[in-house]
């Protein structure tokens, strides 16, 4: 080779180089390049909002907007990264949760509509059989765990709309170990549910409902009957959900009650859970593309 030669030479193996120092810090890239669907693999959903039908354009609109602003803030608080939601049409909504391996976890995260209710139980049953409704309004729900079957109210006494904050806590409580979600209320939610208190008597029970299923439905004992008596403060943080939780299945569930219910129900019309291989391929072709550049380019000094 010539002396110039070995200058360019020279000085490309200085540009490469530098560029590898520059870019050292932040391997490996996918820690801080956003990497979609296609290089990583994941999971789409397209979701579509139901009873839209008697509205208006722009009330459809709204609504949707809000779908995608309340599943944003649930994914965000989650901790998912790089998920994209974007409304499709006027009534549904496409979601793309690169990373994920679990399309069962996405559907509980994405597609529950999270509408918690608390309502005056009736009657509790290991069969439904043995349930009578007396009146049209009432309803009959399952437990969480399918144990047991409950005769509820069918108006709540208070939703979860005055919901402040709900934190995964571990019990201290030998008779009823692990996991369990902490309620805390506003100040217009803990004195409804303070009058809500009041109002029922003495070794009644209060349903606890999240999305038509009772995840726990305690007594009304005498203690609570008189801290409601003394003000919505010492009822704020008074509930909460218990049952047999994994940490993440709990952290699922604080995280849809935080965020809030979703305006109307929403159904998965699709699902594709792209496979890690066809990330993994795109990157060693992109990879092979630049070898394949670099080298040309020295063949061509």
């Amino acid at each position: 080779m010539k002396r110039n030669d070995w200058i360019r030479f020279g000085a490309v193996l200085a540009v490469l180089f530098a560029a590898v120092g520059l870019l050292y810090p932040f391997w490996p890239l996918q820690d801080v390049v956003k990497l979609g669907l296609d290089l990583q693999g994941g999971v789409r959903l397209v979701l579509e909002a139901k009873n839209l039908e008697q509205m208006s354009d722009a009330q459809r609109k709204d609504v949707v907007d809000r779908i995608v602003t309340i599943l944003q803030q649930r994914v965000d608080q989650y901790g998912l990264a790089n998920v994209e939601i974007r409304p499709l049409g006027q009534s549904r909504i496409e979601v793309k949760i690169p990373g994920a391996q679990d399309p069962e976890e996405a559907r509980q995260l994405i597609g529950r509509t999270a509408l918690l209710e608390f309502r005056k139980v009736l009657d509790e049953a290991s069969n439904p059989d043995d349930l009578v409704k007396t009146s049209p309004t009432q309803e009959i729900l399952p437990s969480h765990d399918g144990s047991s079957y409950y005769l509820v109210e069918g108006e709540p006494m208070v939703t979860g709309d005055v919901l402040d904050d709900a934190e995964v806590r571990t019990s201290t409580d030998p008779r009823r170990p692990g996991l369990y979600i902490a309620l805390k209320f506003n100040r217009q939610g803990a004195e409804r549910f303070a009058e809500t208190l009041r109002r029922l008597q003495v070794g009644e029970q209060l349903a606890i409902i999240l999305d038509g299923v009772v995840y726990s439905a305690p007594a009304i004992s005498e203690s609570a009957k008189q801290a409601a008596q003394q003000g919505w403060r010492e009822v704020q943080s008074s509930l909460s959900i218990t049952g047999k939780f994994t940490f993440d299945q709990a952290k699922l569930l604080a995280v849809v009650l935080r965020s809030g219910a979703l305006p109307t129900e929403v159904g998965v019309l699709e699902e594709q859970t792209v496979g890690p291989t066809l990330g993994s391929d795109s990157i060693r072709r992109g990879t092979m593309a630049i070898l394949i550049s670099f080298i040309l380019v020295l063949l061509y000094m």
